[in-house]
């Protein structure tokens, strides 16, 4: 299953749509995917599958006070610029240690139009969610999440 995902999008909506997704029945599970790391690269954020190659960007966007995800395809012919993006905003913007803002302010923003493999999108996601700048509750995170 390919997932195309136009626009921005807030966390908990995302959240839902692949809850919704995967308990459809219409994924079948046939184990682990098929995404596996490109230890040419000797790193965890590169990937691949059927031949191609995704890469994930973790950073400070100082423009938007913000971490960033950015997840796209390595692809040396691509005249386009597609790709997957989760911004988590800053609560403490004014200096120090990133601290991540809640999960309801957390977006989701997919650019361009790029067609993507359902087992990537989750292994992007899940990359995400591991790094612990997604946080619950009204408040924020204690200093030290991934800044």
């Amino acid at each position: 299953m390919a997932v195309r995902l136009p626009g921005r999008r807030p966390g908990p909506i995302l959240r839902r749509l692949i809850a919704f997704v995967e308990s459809s029945d219409d994924i079948v599970d046939e184990g682990p995917p098929d995404v596996a790391a490109d230890d040419r690269f000797r790193s965890n954020y590169v990937w691949c599958q059927e031949g191609k190659r995704y890469e994930l960007n973790s950073f400070h966007f100082g423009e938007r006070d913000a971490w960033c995800y950015e997840l796209y395809e390595v692809n040396a012919d691509a005249s386009r610029n597609d790709y997957l993006e989760v911004t988590i905003p800053d609560a403490a913007p004014e200096g120090g240690s990133f601290v991540p803002e809640p999960v309801d302010r957390v977006m989701f923003t997919a650019h361009g139009e790029w067609t993507i493999p359902w087992p990537v999108f989750r292994r992007f996601i899940e990359t995400v969610q591991s790094s612990g700048d997604i946080v619950n509750g009204a408040q924020a995170a204690e200093p030290g999440g991934t800044g």
